[in-house]
């Protein structure tokens, strides 16, 4: 059977002008995926808010390059990276198969112009290789991590079952990177959906694992306070997209706003109120 991984990261951007502002212009961004293991073949693709998936550009042997527009007008937007190991993935049948392993980006402002991706592969699934993956600590060792676990995961599950203590290790490994990962100070990486699943059927549904990967999901709320720092700068139509790129989230993901605001539910009607103090149109 063909096996898929899911990995769900977030990248941030806040465009510099907005609807309202003096100047309407796109900006241009490079999203680059390196290939650290380059004796395995990698073929990424990528989708831009929506649109149909599209090879990435070989820069080098191991580099590839995609570019595209950020609109002006976003607060929040997603791209997709899927992450192609051709002919690599050596499955329980000794048999080898393609694996996928995807990327969920969200764009906002201050995501720098050009981005690099660092993607790991192998089939080394021993218990010292395991071993390593616990000893990398390191916020720039996360997505080798990251990228491992998931893979050596997917073959403990379908080898061994998703609740043997092999597969409840990886999967273990494979969930806190994510955690990690979701929680670093710019929170460019979104809690994946699939370390969750993954984790819970292995460890059960009483374990905390949902909870603890919603909170990390919860961590791009703390970018609320920025609607303060706009108005302090008098611009107040970036301070109102804030807002009503939020009061969205919130409608979508009310669980996820409790986390952060349950103790202070009407914070987006105090954060709406200094909007209408601060600007008088």
């Amino acid at each position: 059977m063909k096996p898929l991984v899911m990995m769900t990261l977030a990248l941030f951007f806040i465009p510099t002008n907005f609807a309202g502002a003096s100047t309407a212009s796109e900006r241009l961004v490079s999203i680059l995926i390196s290939n650290q293991t380059p004796t395995y073949t990698l073929s990424p693709l990528i989708e831009v808010f929506g649109a149909d998936a599209v090879p990435f550009k070989k820069k080098s042997d191991t580099v590839f390059v995609h570019q595209f527009k950020v609109s002006q007008d976003d607060w929040f937007n997603k791209v997709n990276v899927k992450v192609v190991w051709k002919d690599a993935y050596l499955d329980t049948d000794k048999k080898k198969s393609d694996l996928e392993q995807w990327i969920i980006l969200r764009v906002r402002r201050d995501f720098p112009d050009k981005f690099s991706i660092l993607v790991y592969f192998g089939n080394n699934r021993s218990r010292d290789e395991l071993t390593r993956l616990e000893g990398l600590s390191g916020v720039n060792e996360q997505f080798q991590v990251y990228f491992r676990a998931g893979q050596i995961v997917q073959f403990f599950r379908q080898s061994l079952g998703p609740q043997d203590a092999l597969t409840k290790r990886a999967a273990k490994l494979w969930f806190w990177s994510a955690v990690k990962l979701a929680e670093e100070p710019k929170y460019f990486v979104i809690m994946s959906d699939e370390a969750e699943r993954v984790a819970i059927e292995a460890y059960g549904g009483s374990s905390g694992l949902a909870e603890r990967a919603n909170a990390a999901r919860s961590m791009y709320w703390y970018d609320l306070d920025e609607i303060d720092n706009y108005l302090a700068r008098g611009d107040c139509a970036t301070a109102k997209l804030i807002l009503m790129e939020f009061k969205k989230l919130m409608d979508n993901a009310p669980n996820i706003f409790k986390i952060r605001y349950g103790k202070t539910p009407d914070v987006l009607q105090m954060k709406e109120q200094r909007i209408v103090q601060k600007c008088k149109s």
